[in-house]
């Protein structure tokens, strides 16, 4: 009638009640309902632990577990969102697609742990396996089977790789490809890499290019320059400087070099 709830028993044990107010409450594999109001939760445990509202949750197995933010989608086996506060996100995935998740408008798809400790916002991870990890920036992307991001503090980055493209990452506007490590310990600015591992390495310079595995390896700063090969380096925190497989080198690049730059080969 209009002055009670609608329970809903299975076995002598309630599962879902509708109030007469209006609210929906679900038992969830706990021994307390929860408040399911404007939320729609599909699927074996799914909304587990739930207190969050307007959100979405498709899954086997507790899409949703120990989730308080609003606006959420998920859609995975088990655990899709875990310990998740954020709002305005999107998961999809098969374990955990989100852990620890407190950042705005993410979006994460991956069979585990698209994000691990994640608070940054306007993120985008594509990977198989801790896409993100550790990661408070904003406005990246990542594209990676293991931990494209890891120690992620940076924003407007990009990174393409199978294992730690970014490793200790601090920089704005960056970009790497490359199979490992293709940024370790950066905290540079506009800087490019591609390369199979370590094209950066220990760096905080601005507008750098490296191209190739162990490229730039051993430099620390400087800005406007170019690497390419296997190892390729030139004099440690110099600017405007080019290496090309360490045989041919070049000086005074950038805006002076139409007037003051060398090439040289063999030497600096």
């Amino acid at each position: 009638t209009n002055s009670q709830d609608l329970v809903f028993k299975a076995n002598n044990t309630e599962w879902l009640r509708l109030t007469k107010s209006g609210n929906l409450l679900g038992l969830w594999y706990s021994t307390s309902l929860w408040d399911l109001t404007d939320s729609l939760v599909i699927g074996s445990g799914a909304g587990f632990w739930m207190t969050g509202s307007y959100n979405t949750a498709l899954g086997g197995n507790r899409p949703w577990y120990n989730m308080s933010g609003s606006y959420n989608l998920a859609i995975g086996w088990n655990g899709a969102w875990y310990n998740m506060a954020g709002i305005y996100n999107s998961a999809f995935g098969g374990v955990t697609a989100g852990a620890s998740m407190n950042g705005v408008n993410n979006t994460a798809i991956g069979w585990n742990s698209a994000w691990s400790n994640m608070s940054g916002s306007y993120n985008s991870a594509l990977g198989w396996y801790n896409a993100w990890r550790f990661m408070t920036g904003s406005y990246n992307t990542a594209l990676a089977g293991d931990r494209a991001w890891a120690n992620m503090e940076g924003s407007y980055n990009a990174a393409i790789g199978w294992y730690y493209a970014w490793s200790s990452m601090n920089g704005i506007s960056n970009s790497a490809l490359g199979w490992a490590y293709a940024w370790y310990r950066m905290n540079g600015t506009y800087n490019t890499a591609i390369g199979g591992a370590f094209a950066w390495y220990n760096m905080s310079g601005a507008y750098n290019v490296a191209i190739g595995t162990y490229a730039w390896s051993g430099m620390s700063s400087g800005s406007e320059n170019l690497y390419l090969g296997i190892a390729a380096i030139g004099n440690a925190g110099q600017s405007n400087q080019f290496s090309i497989g360490n045989v041919i080198y070049g000086s005074g690049m950038g805006a002076a070099g139409a007037t003051n730059g060398m090439v040289g080969i063999g030497t600096i």
